[in-house]
């Protein structure tokens, strides 16, 4: 907070890169699995959450570097599902950030519920 700077506003934000298939970092020779990006999502990401790792005033970002985040989502929702999560899935949210196109949410148990933006980048 710039004008009180004894009030302080803590939220944090946990962000993963995110691809819809299998494909190589651009100009090197180094594989990117898709299916484990999407885990790593579900694992470091909405878990260190529910953990309560992080503290649970907060959302993930995923920064998708390719392919198309709706079929991402869907990937991660059946993610979830393979690990018998299936009441925490990811539904699309109304998003009250301007020009931010795919917002979602997501409920756990205890009642967390977490917001989910994803970002998509152009070549």
């Amino acid at each position: 907070n710039w004008i009180k700077q004894k009030q302080r506003l803590e939220y944090f934000v946990e962000a993963r890169n995110l691809i819809e298939s299998d494909c190589f970092k651009t100009g090197l020779k180094t594989k990117l699995n898709a299916s484990k990006l999407q885990e790593r999502y579900v694992n470091t990401g909405i878990d260190n959450f529910i953990s309560e790792k992080y503290p649970q005033k907060g959302c993930l970002f995923g920064y998708v570097l390719q392919g198309e985040p709706i079929i991402i989502i869907e990937k991660i929702n059946t993610c979830l599902h393979s690990k018998n999560r299936v009441n925490e899935k990811l539904h699309v949210t109304n998003c009250a950030i301007p020009n931010l196109e795919f917002c979602y949410q997501s409920v756990h148990p205890n009642g967390i519920s977490l917001r989910h933006f994803l970002l998509k980048f152009s070549n």
